[in-house]
This record gives C-alpha cells, structure tokens and sequence, in this order.
C-alpha cells in the first residue's frame, strides 16, 4: 500500500485522496520531528520562565500557553508548570460542542490528514507524540465520531477538532473518564473513544502546555 509521508514538502492533493478514500498509510518525516522538538522546547522553556534572565522570575505571559483564554488573556493561568497539562485537556473537553450527524470517515481521515501536516511544520510548539497519535489513527482507521455543526476561532474549525483531540489525549492518572474521551465507530458500533483507542492498540496522551 502507498505510504504518504508528511513533513517533507507541502502536502498535495492526491496524497489527501489517497489517504482519505483509498486508506493510504501515513508516516511522519524525522526532519518534521526535529522541528517540532525545537518548539517544543521553546514552549516548555516559556511556561517555566527560563526564557528570561533570572530563572526564578515569572514567565512573561503568553496567550494560551501559561494564560487563559479569550477575556481572560494576559492572566495566570496556573500556579505551577505541571498544571498546564490540565489547561491543555480542559480547554478540548470544553470545546467538545459540537451536533448534528457524523461526518463521513471520508471527512475525518482528510481533516486529520491536514492536522498533521500543518503540525509538522514545527511552528505550533506541539508535542511529537501528539502529532504521532494521529499518524497511528490513521493506519490503524481508527474512526473518531465528529459531528457536522459547530465552530468556534478564526479558522472555524476548533470545535470539531476537539471532539477529535478527545480520542488523541486523555487526563493525567486517576482523572481520566472515559465519558471523556470522545466517541469512535468500531465494528458498526458507537464506542467511547478509550474504548476504540484501546481496540487499536494506541496509547493516549498526556497533554503539556
């Protein structure tokens, strides 16, 4: 089977086709990984303030990364850089709001596609194994459940996402719900996303700031 790999060079059209209807496989490029471990870096180093000259003073408020969000930019949002992590799921579970039908698998599988192709970039200070879930659940056909309706942020697109960011991550130890972890298609049937995650073989992650 052809295999796409992302990362290297923009993404074309017919690598879209072949991965969305044909069921091409994906791979994620090691130059895409480099990059996404630099901004990595950059955010981890935001968030625990060593970006500034004495390493022991605030980190410098940076929207949605150790702020809150909308009216609350520019506030703290957490005492402690281990509780980004909480931020990061609570801001998905809370953007999970979307109705009406399911979109086709056709749908989903492109919108992944294209999620991780503009992650690979390496501007978007992103975990690699955020973007390497999404890889595996697209090999794996893993089919999350996104309905049609609802957006929400400049591209509109927030919404939908969440409810696949829900399968793609999960709450720290001892919090994570699986009422939480969105849905999927597995076997003809609607299943909790942990369930269908689990049928994969695919661990969630953990999210950082």
């Amino acid at each position: 089977m052809e295999t796409v790999v992302v990362g290297n060079e923009a993404l074309r059209l017919i690598d879209l086709v072949a991965v969305a209807r044909d069921r091409a496989s994906v791979e994620l490029a090691p130059q895409a990984a480099e990059r996404m471990r630099a901004s990595q870096a950059w955010v981890d180093d935001a968030v625990t303030g060593r970006l500034r000259d004495d390493p022991d003073a605030p980190a410098d408020p940076i929207y949605s990364i150790n702020t809150g969000f909308g009216s609350l930019a520019g506030r703290q949002a957490f005492a402690r850089p281990e509780q980004a992590r909480d931020l990061s799921r609570r801001l998905i579970v809370s953007n999970a709001a979307g109705v009406g039908s399911w979109l086709d698998n056709d749908v989903v599988r492109a919108a992944t596609l294209i999620r991780i192709a503009s992650l690979a970039r390496g501007y978007s200070g992103v975990e690699v194994a955020v973007v390497q879930t999404l890889v595996d659940m697209l090999n794996a056909d893993v089919r999350p459940a996104i309905p049609e309706y609802g957006s929400l942020g400049a591209s509109g697109d927030l919404i939908p996402l969440a409810h696949l960011a829900l399968l793609t991550s999960r709450a720290p130890e001892g919090e994570d719900h699986e009422e939480d972890s969105g849905e999927a298609f597995l076997d003809g049937r609607l299943v909790s996303g942990a369930e269908a995650m689990r049928a994969a073989g695919i661990d969630r992650v953990v999210l950082g700031p």
